[in-house]
């Protein structure tokens, strides 16, 4: 290719006869090289839903995706051809986007690739389904805004009001879940520099612990919640003892989940120690409370 071959030849004999899956990566990334090809022998790839998406995990996680040792094993020969394939700067390109901008300027093409995606069946999962029409939005020519010419011409994406709409209505019902996850980081700047907390952080502080014990349904697995349970358990037993004295249910219900969390400590104090989570610790929050109470005044 890189000489002007026509290559269209041996593409069509592998889009005809090869069996692997594995085939049609390396075509993508021919169309990345050439884009025309993608309107003419590549053009049956346009029409499946998940290359694309398949695409978008390969560019996005291509930084950490060159196996190094295995291929000095090759030869040094080996080794630089598959380093130069992977650092190929049109390899990094995102077939949405190519795929896109052919379409803007190909408007027969755009219509095919639209027709396509009309049939495609959009995913079960509320966050896979939001993600698969975002790319079929991305695909359609008719929802970008061009200005300029020539050199100068950019095209903006403007998300059609529905899918605006969606994607609103998503990120709304998982508010919760970004606060659960959020909060032992913010924990830990607040307990790096404690100072007394307002009532609206407090109340707040309160309805997330609330959230994470149970009260709501946050769709997070239990050892993702734990952490943001005890942390908030934990800045209002040492940040707002005077709102407590107060708020019994609350006080009790913030002690009983330190409580838990440090017999749940003794109980796996022979788990092994090669035990890994994805999960931030919890212990740390605990750890804290405890010396907080321990330690005099004058001393914290």
């Amino acid at each position: 290719m890189d000489q002007g071959a026509d290559v269209t030849g041996y593409i069509d004999t592998l889009m005809r006869d090869a069996d692997s899956v594995a085939i049609l990566g390396v075509l993508i990334n021919v169309g990345k090289r050439s884009p025309e090809l993608f309107s003419t022998v590549l053009k049956p790839l346009l029409t499946v839903a998940p290359f694309y998406a398949w695409d978008e995990g390969r560019v996005r996680n291509s930084q950490y995706s060159f196996d190094g040792m295995t291929w000095i094993r090759s030869g040094e020969m080996a080794f630089e051809m598959a380093r130069d394939w992977y650092a190929a700067p049109y390899r990094q390109n995102n077939l949405i986007a190519i795929v896109s901008e052919l379409c803007r300027k190909e408007h027969a093409l755009g219509d095919f690739v639209n027709a396509a995606a009309a049939q495609w069946t959009a995913p079960d999962g509320d966050k896979e389904r939001i993600e698969f029409q975002i790319r079929a939005a991305q695909l359609d020519y008719r929802n970008y805004r061009v200005t300029g010419a020539g050199n100068e011409e950019q095209a903006d994406f403007v998300c059609p009001a529905e899918l605006a709409a969606a994607i609103s209505g998503f990120e709304q019902s998982k508010r919760r879940a970004r606060e659960v996850l959020a909060f032992p980081e913010n924990c830990r700047r607040f307990l790096a520099a404690p100072a007394p907390l307002p009532l609206e952080q407090i109340t707040a502080v309160a309805g997330l612990m609330g959230a994470a014990d149970g009260d709501e349904d946050v769709g997070l697995e239990e050892e993702m919640v734990q952490p943001a349970r005890v942390a908030a358990a934990v800045v209002l037993l040492s940040g707002a003892k005077e709102w407590l004295a107060s708020n019994e249910s609350v006080r009790d219900r913030a002690q009983t989940i330190v409580n838990v969390a440090m017999e749940g400590t003794a109980l796996e104090k022979n788990r092994s120690r090669f035990h890994y989570s994805m999960a931030p610790s919890y212990l740390e929050f605990v750890a804290y409370l405890v010396f907080h109470e321990w330690l005099p005044d004058e001393r914290r």
